[in-house]
């Protein structure tokens, strides 16, 4: 598996292209923007997307999502329940100014999509938004802004709980196995450091 991170816009949103060396397929995750310096990286390296993933509905995550559908052809998938971020303007934190077509693949908890030797699982976890997922992958987890370098999401925002929030850190605390954890925004970390030092996590797991 290859992983390269692009920050994409001013809130400094990561993006990161996952791919399958041997068969040079890949997904796009939370595209928020740099539409032009994502398409320039899956040129170069003769990438083939299959799917743009959106962590959850937020602007800053799925900005770029329609036009890296438009170059690739690849389809869009989201969890259901952000979904209207994609068709009705002002939810979920999109601009009141903003409205795409529908994304094309409504994700739940336990949709997997296999992209070349990848397998791609989605967690449901929720608490930043209703539709908030987690995408695992081999020992890699992108976490969107549910999980951060010790720290999580914000909860204040429409759809969020803090209660819920701490429910999907505690299913993430309690995955087996090491994982390499790759944030939506800031550093990336892993799953026993923030076991270990996170503060919402450790209350989420008391």
């Amino acid at each position: 598996m290859e992983i390269k991170c692009i920050p994409c816009n001013t809130l400094g949103t990561n993006c990161y292209i996952v791919s399958c060396p041997q068969t040079k397929q890949g997904v796009v995750i939370d595209a928020g923007g740099n539409a032009e310096q994502i398409m320039q990286y899956v040129q170069a390296t003769g990438l083939e997307i299959q799917f743009v993933f959106c962590t959850h509905g937020h602007f800053d995550h799925i900005l770029a999502a329609p036009q890296i559908k438009q170059a690739t052809n690849a389809p869009i998938v989201i969890h259901a329940e952000d979904a209207p971020a994609f068709t009705q303007t002002g939810a979920a934190g999109l601009p009141k100014n903003m409205g795409f077509a529908p994304p094309d693949i409504l994700a739940a908890d336990g949709h997997s999509v296999t992209v070349g030797s990848l397998v791609f699982d989605w967690l449901h976890t929720p608490g930043h938004t209703r539709g908030s997922c987690t995408i695992r992958c081999e020992d890699a987890l992108f976490t969107g802004d549910t999980l951060f370098f010790e720290e999580c999401g914000r909860c204040d925002l429409e759809g969020g709980s803090y209660p819920t929030m701490l429910q999907s850190l505690q299913k993430l605390a309690g995955l087996s196995g090491e994982y390499r954890v790759y944030a939506g925004h800031d550093r990336s970390s892993t799953l026993s450091h923030e076991r270990a030092h996170n503060p919402y996590m450790l209350e989420a797991t008391r």
